[in-house]
């Protein structure tokens, strides 16, 4: 028999000990550590993630931190233990607004050892609030933001005016007579005339921001609700409920020139056109659909059946979806525009009235006049996030060309809410 050399023997003490220390420390095989692979849909209070999957016969626990600091530290970190090994999803509760939280993971086996840290990933639950009220004139109607961003335009029906109010420090700079019960208004694009559709006498405004007077109207059909414009900004829609008709506009700065009327046996409210000078979609009110015309010589493309009593349109910024505020049955249908169909139907508040859409089309803003609140929802998910209180009976809303602010017209008590977004 070979016997074994001192060396070989001295080897095998060092090893043995080695074991040995390691055991008596607590150290052994370590489980694989886990990576978080998502942290998506925050809310204020919310935030889900996803993590890889750990496959080893001795699993305890995946053990996941959470904690405001960005350097690791368990005293200082929450931990949450997931005990499901095939569960690789969770919701995390109960967090702060507006706060940047950082997320590490763990795993657990039954020996009491821990896998070493997984990767740091960082995650801002999300705040809306209300920055700002600001009074303006009688039963506020519908708002526009100028493109520049350094004004937002408010029609007030009940008092014949227009409110200007400067977006640096939403103070009133400056109120527009000579209207007649405006309801809708949009912006021309280069901030220096907005347009205004004026319900009782039946006419088109064109209104100069730059000395804040009426510098022409223009007759339309009865009683014009809402006005939109096609990309450029030289032709227009404007859905008049008096006679069940959609007047077609051309623009040319102050002057507005009439192309056709649309006879649609229906009581129109709301249209909305195309970024890419393809479709014009216009509620109904009164028959619960949405109808899709071509831009270029308004043919008939579509009929859309959606929810009850639709009233306010929106479009995502790459024009992949219509959002329809049904009032009368407390939803949102959603249209896909490649299909024209409605591919979902969102449970908002009451009366949803008007929507808009966030500049990166992450959220929408639905105004809900019964509740005197906004409903934002997720558009990615199609869930109600947030609803934030606002003034009595809000109709129109419009967000900032940055995305930071949405405005709100609140009609039964004369102000508007100005709600600072996340991006």
């Amino acid at each position: 028999m070979q016997r074994r050399t001192p060396y070989v023997r001295l080897l095998a003490v060092l090893v043995i000990g080695i074991l040995m220390m390691g055991c008596l420390e607590g150290r052994g095989p370590e489980p694989l550590a886990p990576q978080i692979l998502e942290v998506h849909n925050p809310t204020e209070t919310s935030v889900d993630i996803a993590w890889t999957s750990n496959f080893d016969d001795d699993f305890v626990a995946y053990r996941l931190y959470v904690g405001t600091n960005p350097e690791f530290d368990s005293e200082l970190f929450e931990s949450i233990d997931y005990t499901d090994q095939a569960d690789t999803m969770a919701t995390v509760d109960g967090l702060e607004p507006a706060t940047r939280y950082y997320l590490y993971m763990i795993v657990e086996d039954i020996d009491g050892f821990t896998s070493e840290l997984s990767g740091m990933r960082a995650v801002s639950t999300m705040s809306w609030n209300i920055v700002e009220t600001v009074n303006v004139g009688d039963q506020p109607f519908g708002v526009a933001f100028l493109p520049d961003g350094e004004k937002v335009l408010v029609t007030n029906t009940g008092s014949n005016t227009v409110s200007v109010i400067s977006a640096l420090d939403w103070t009133v700079e400056a109120e527009i007579a000579g209207l007649n019960s405006p309801y809708g208004i949009v912006a021309a694009e280069d901030s220096i005339l907005a347009y205004v559709a004026n319900g009782e006498d039946g006419s088109i405004t064109s209104v100069s921001t730059e000395t804040n007077d009426v510098v022409q109207a223009t007759a339309v059909d009865a009683l014009p609700l809402h006005i939109n414009l096609a990309p450029g900004g030289e032709l227009g829609w404007v859905t008049c409920a008096g006679d069940s008709s959609v007047t077609v506009l051309s623009l040319d700065g102050a002057d507005v020139s009439i192309t056709g009327s649309l006879t649609f046996n229906k009581v129109p409210f709301d249209a909305i056109a195309g970024p890419f000078g393809d479709y014009v979609y216009i509620s109904s009110i009164s028959d619960h659909d949405v109808t899709v015309l071509n831009q270029s010589d308004n043919s008939l493309v579509a009929t859309i059946p959606v929810g009850f009593g639709p009233q306010g349109l929106a479009m995502d910024p790459i024009g992949e979806v219509v959002y329809v505020a049904n009032a009368n049955d407390g939803t949102v249908s959603v249209i896909d525009t490649y299909v024209n169909q409605v591919t979902e139907t969102i449970e908002v508040g009451r009366k949803p009235s008007e929507i808009a859409c966030g500049k990166g089309g992450y959220y929408v803003y639905v105004t809900n006049f019964d509740d005197n609140t906004v409903s934002i929802v997720r558009t990615w998910t199609g869930e109600v996030v947030s609803t934030i209180n606002v003034g009595m009976g809000p109709v129109g809303i419009a967000i900032s060309p940055h995305g930071n602010y949405a405005v709100v017209a609140n009609n039964m008590d004369g102000t508007v809410s100005v709600i600072e977004l996340q991006p």
